[in-house]
């Protein structure tokens, strides 16, 4: 008859945690019985539903807000990246004419060089044909990797200040609204 009785009490605590719809039901751990426990104790503030209502517009309000200030800057983000890829592609474009007009120069110059080798009539004169060839081509190659490198540094420079600008302009929008 006690287990009856136990069991009794606990649906009728089950019962009453059930009909309370903004509710839950907690057991407390040191004596076994439940409480009940208020879902929304903030709502109790609240004297009606006009205060509940102008909470949910203002909320709804900044979402939108928000939503629309990333959207504006994923717009802004999207047109800056192509921009940037626009003036890449450009540069790039470049670099490879530059490329080509170097080997071609290069080829050019070899083969002038191979027959001015071809010619040479002793060992001393082949000597110095080829220390020549090899001087102009080193120096050729230094001019022209300084000059890649130049076109490289100025194309990166080019095709990064619209990203640059933009993250300066969203890192000055953000510490305003922090000072806010």
């Amino acid at each position: 008859m006690a287990s009856k009785k136990k069991n009794g009490n606990k649906s009728t605590a089950k019962a009453k945690a059930t009909s309370n719809s903004s509710a839950s039901q907690c057991a407390d751990t040191t004596t076994g019985q439940s409480t009940v426990v208020p879902f929304a104790p903030f709502l109790s503030d609240f004297s009606n539903n006009k205060d509940i209502e102008s909470l949910m517009n203002s909320q709804k309000n900044q979402f939108e807000k928000i939503s629309a200030d990333c959207t504006e800057q994923a717009r802004q983000t999207s047109e800056i990246l192509m921009k940037s890829g626009t003036v890449m592609m450009k540069g790039m474009e470049q670099v490879m004419k530059t490329c080509m007009a170097m080997a071609q120069a290069s080829t050019e110059r070899n083969t002038e060089a191979f027959k001015e080798i071809l010619a040479c009539k002793t060992i001393n004169d082949f000597t110095e044909a080829q220390t020549r060839l090899s001087q102009q081509n080193f120096d050729e190659m230094m001019q022209n990797a300084t000059k890649l490198s130049e076109i490289c540094i100025k194309l990166c420079t080019e095709a990064f200040d619209p990203i640059n600008d933009q993250f300066s302009k969203a890192i000055k929008k953000a510490s305003e609204q922090m000072a806010a």
